[in-house]
């Protein structure tokens, strides 16, 4: 059926109506009624054309993201970016926020932020943590009197919890095992030079 004639059949309803409400015929009141089952009865059949039947399974199946296009970073700023980071090592501060290094760069946070996620395929907080335990590594061996608390005040981290999880996520073991194991690995190699130079 056409726009058209349903535009039709819900005109002639409305005339039908309004005979209604101006004449008391007692004719037009089954006639009326009989256009309300036939409208009813469209309205019923088209609906059940557009209903899309699902089984259960397909209710619960998780809907695949588009991958979006990764932003093209030009290499300048991705330069300016490693620079900045090894020679200011802004992540020794505690409090280092996204925001800060975007300003720092000359840059707004959800460039930057993308960056992070689309291209290096991490967050803010775990490339931050990366340079911090790689710092935090180098002053475990290189300074076995600090306390490992010391160690991750040092190495930037605010709180000896969240180094010691970022620790054991990214490195797989405590601080303390850490620095353990590799003087034990370090004092071995010294005492094989020393017997044999």
């Amino acid at each position: 059926m056409d726009t058209g004639s349903r535009i039709y059949i819900f005109a002639v309803w409305y005339l039908m109506w309004a005979l209604l409400l101006k004449e008391n015929d007692s004719w037009l009141y089954p006639v009326y009624y009989l256009f309300l089952i036939i409208i009813w009865t469209f309205i019923y059949k088209f609906s059940i054309k557009h209903v899309s039947v699902f089984h259960e399974e397909e209710l619960f199946i998780p809907v695949q993201e588009e991958k979006t296009k990764a932003l093209p970073f030009n290499d300048k700023f991705i330069h300016n970016l490693e620079v900045y980071m090894e020679q200011e090592r802004p992540w020794l501060n505690t409090s280092l926020s996204l925001q800060d290094l975007s300003l720092a760069l000359n840059t707004n946070r959800t460039y930057l932020s993308e960056y992070f996620h689309k291209t290096l395929g991490i967050t803010f907080y775990d490339y931050i943590n990366s340079f911090r335990l790689k710092h935090a590594c180098k002053i475990l061996l290189s300074d076995p009197d600090l306390s490992i608390l010391q160690v991750g005040e040092k190495s930037g981290f605010n709180s000896i919890s969240t180094f010691q999880r970022a620790f054991g996520k990214h490195i797989g073991c405590t601080p303390a095992i850490y620095r353990r194991q590799n003087l034990s690995i370090k004092t071995r190699k010294a005492e094989k030079n020393e017997k044999h130079p």
